[in-house]
């Protein structure tokens, strides 16, 4: 009917494939993951991270975003909302960015990785973060 897309095969993510510079789209532009990624401020906050850093830790991520929650709440930080922001991390935030295609989630190693993302990808990224931070 005109609007038909094409489809990806079971079992396989649009947003697992890579792209190499070909000039073609990335997929994860057009894919609904990859919009539900950037859903989440903390993910959003994350991924700002990432693009500066590249790799780092549960730990290191978790006391980022500790520390951006105490800044926005005006309330202290304790050892509790560090131990459920880390758990978020581990459960939810970590494997949904790593579905998307946006990082490499080593559970095992604890080490989080940005992957090699298309400049459009990166663009769409920092706007998204721009604009939160106003």
């Amino acid at each position: 009917m005109g609007n038909e897309r094409e489809s990806t095969p079971v079992g396989e993510s649009s947003a697992s494939t890579e792209r190499t510079g070909s000039g073609s789209p990335d997929t994860r532009l057009a894919d609904d993951q990859f919009y539900r990624a950037l859903a989440a401020r903390p993910r959003r906050r994350l991924l700002a991270y990432l693009l500066e850093h590249e790799t780092a830790t549960r730990d290191d991520l978790a006391a980022l975003l500790v520390g951006w929650e105490t800044t926005d709440s005006g309330e202290t930080a304790d050892t509790d909302s560090y131990r459920r922001i880390r758990t978020m991390l581990r459960h939810s935030h970590l494997p949904m960015l790593d579905e998307a295609g946006l990082v490499r989630y080593d559970n095992e190693a604890d080490e989080i990785t940005l992957r090699d993302l298309d400049e459009r990808v990166v663009d769409v990224l920092r706007y998204s973060i721009s604009t939160e931070q106003g």
